[in-house]
């Protein structure tokens, strides 16, 4: 590893996955998405997704989450196709959803669950992945241009359509070198560039079925 890098431990991401999902697990919901400390945790979490679907649908690759102080405008780190590329992450939900409110309500007995509209995703999600990348835009990274980008798109969007997804980002291209998108489930590139390599549409990274075996 370059010397730039030497900060970040690379993982085999099917590894790092297994890992971050065992470690959450033991963590009540109430605390892992409301406690700062989880932060780098459920990082991981989008990483491994990320590395899991990579290496599935592109090239063999290692991959890691930032933990030190240096260079932190990255968040993840791919090592993939003999280079490095640099990676933030951003993960957008339903505009108004307070999900710590939500699980420690839940947790709490003051909710019995947790509303979960597919549809509504389906049609508003490309806006909120859009406003999701503008956020990051507004913040001026240094040389974000060749900084890439992946979005957790972390809402209900059964039959979210790639074409409405690169249609809302498309004038993007010119802001990150690459923004790719992960579910739960799935996994896209809106653009990137041919060195790295792409995913034109949806490609599966699990089942559904593999959260029930579990």
């Amino acid at each position: 590893m370059t010397s730039a890098f030497q900060n970040i431990t690379l993982h085999d991401p099917a590894s790092l996955l297994a890992s971050a999902e065992s470690e959450m697990e033991r963590i009540p919901s109430e605390l892992l998405f409301n406690n700062p400390r989880y932060q780098k945790l459920r990082e991981s979490w989008c990483a491994g997704m990320f590395g899991v679907g990579y290496r599935k649908l592109v090239a063999d690759c290692r991959i890691g989450v930032n933990e030190s102080n240096h260079r932190t405008y990255c968040d993840i780190l791919l090592n993939a196709k003999d280079r490095y590329w640099e990676f933030q992450l951003a993960e957008v939900q339903q505009p108004g959803r307070r999900r710590g409110l939500e699980f420690r309500q839940f947790a709490d007995g003051t909710i019995k669950s947790i509303a979960y509209s597919p549809a509504v995703g389906r049609a508003e999600g490309p806006t909120w992945l859009a406003n999701g990348v503008n956020r990051k835009k507004v913040k001026r990274y240094s040389s974000s241009s060749a900084l890439h980008l992946l979005l957790y798109a972390n809402f209900p969007a059964s039959g979210l359509e790639y074409a409405d997804v690169t249609t809302a980002l498309a004038d993007c291209s010119n802001d990150f070198a690459s923004i790719w998108v992960i579910s739960s489930l799935h996994i896209c590139s809106v653009f990137s560039p041919a060195a790295l390599g792409e995913v034109p549409g949806w490609g599966s990274i699990r089942s559904i079925e593999d959260y029930y075996l579990k």
